[in-house]
C-alpha cells in the first residue's frame, strides 16, 4: 500500500513539475509518454492536431431544446429534448418533449463544445447571406 502510495505522489509531482516547465497543451501531451491519456486537451489546441477514429456506431442525436442544465461534482450537465406528436381522443395532434440525450463533461469539453457550436452558427450565417441579399430587391439609384 505504502509503495503504491509512493508511486502515486511520485506521478503527482513529475506531472506537476512537467506542466510548470510547459503549459498543457494537446500537442504537449501527445508528444510526451510520461503525460499520454493523463491530462485534459486544452481546448484552444488546434483540432486539426486531434487524431481520432470514426466509429460507425456513433449515434446522431437530433435535439429542439436544451432546457436544462447544471453543474454535479465538477461535471457539466446538459438534458436534450425533441418534441414530439402523439394521438389525442379527439383526432388533434398533442406535443410531447422527449429526451433524446444527456450530456455530461468536463468543463474543458464544455468550452469545446461551445465553440464548435458557434462555428457551426457562423458558417450557416454566412451561407445564407448571399441568399438573403438575392431576395431582398435592389435599392433604387439615388438621384442627384
Amino acid at each position: 500500500m505504502a509503495a503504491a502510495l509512493s508511486a502515486a505522489h511520485e506521478t503527482a509531482a513529475m506531472i506537476l513539475s512537467y506542466s510548470a516547465r510547459k503549459p498543457l497543451r494537446l500537442e504537449n501531451v501527445a508528444s510526451d509518454p510520461r503525460q499520454r491519456n493523463s491530462a485534459m486537451p486544452d481546448p484552444g489546441a488546434a483540432a486539426s492536431t486531434l487524431p481520432y477514429r470514426n466509429s460507425h456506431t456513433a449515434p446522431f442525436i437530433y435535439f429542439d431544446l436544451a432546457p436544462t442544465s447544471g453543474v454535479m461534482a465538477g461535471a457539466v450537465e446538459i438534458e436534450l429534448v425533441t418534441r414530439t406528436l402523439i394521438p389525442t381522443n379527439d383526432s388533434t395532434p398533442g406535443a410531447e418533449y422527449l429526451v433524446t440525450g444527456r450530456i455530461r463533461c468536463s468543463p474543458a469539453a464544455a468550452v469545446s463544445l461551445r465553440d464548435a457550436i458557434n462555428n457551426a452558427l457562423r458558417l450557416l450565417q454566412q451561407a445564407q447571406e448571399p441568399a438573403r441579399a438575392a431576395a431582398e430587391p435592389a435599392a433604387a439609384p439615388k438621384l442627384k
